[in-house]
């Protein structure tokens, strides 16, 4: 759950609402529960405005990792709330990966974190740890090269929004970007 300590350490107004919720599922199974989560959120009266599914490829199969891209494509054009999907193709950890430099080879998701973790090192004077409450904040003077970097990743793959490549056939990329500058338009 990567993903979920990274996501609630964003300094988003009082006004503003962030819920994340760490589901630990596959991709078409994150995807299920995620509208659960809205639709009780409806039901609360407390609706939310956008979802966001934030996902890896890892080891699920290309077929998975495609069809939960197009089941939040299909929800976004038939729900209330605005559906996205910040997905990492192979692992959340290629966002933290590009704070330091602009990669286009593939890696598999274990050398991303081993050379996340030399980088983070060498800069940061610390290695990687999975669920490190501190690493939005260690990254976020390097978060505007991250922005560039993977949006240059994604027009080069022709992944949505820059193109109609699925997901599984952009590696390394990652679409975490739209959603970091989603809520640092919050933050301004």
């Amino acid at each position: 759950m990567t993903e979920v300590r990274y996501f609630e350490a964003f300094p988003v107004p009082k006004q503003v609402q962030v819920a994340v919720h760490g589901e630990g599922k596959n991709t078409t199974s994150l995807v299920a529960a995620a509208v659960k989560h809205a639709d009780r959120a409806r039901e609360d009266d407390v609706p939310f405005d956008e979802v966001w599914l934030v996902y890896d490829h890892d080891d699920f199969g290309a077929d998975k990792f495609n069809r939960a891209a197009q089941e939040v494509d299909a929800l976004d054009a038939t729900r209330d709330e605005l559906w996205q999907a910040a997905w990492s193709h192979q692992a959340f950890e290629v966002w933290y990966l590009l704070h330091f430099q602009y990669f286009d080879g593939q890696l598999h998701r274990h050398h991303v974190q081993k050379r996340l973790g030399d980088l983070l090192a060498k800069h940061c004077g610390r290695g990687y740890r999975k669920n490190d409450p501190y690493l939005y904040e260690l990254l976020l003077s390097r978060q505007p090269t991250a922005l560039q970097h993977a949006l240059r990743l994604a027009r080069t793959h022709g992944v949505t929004p820059h193109g109609t490549t699925p997901p599984a056939d952009a590696n390394p990329c990652t679409q975490v970007y739209r959603l970091v500058e989603a809520l640092n338009a919050e933050i301004r």
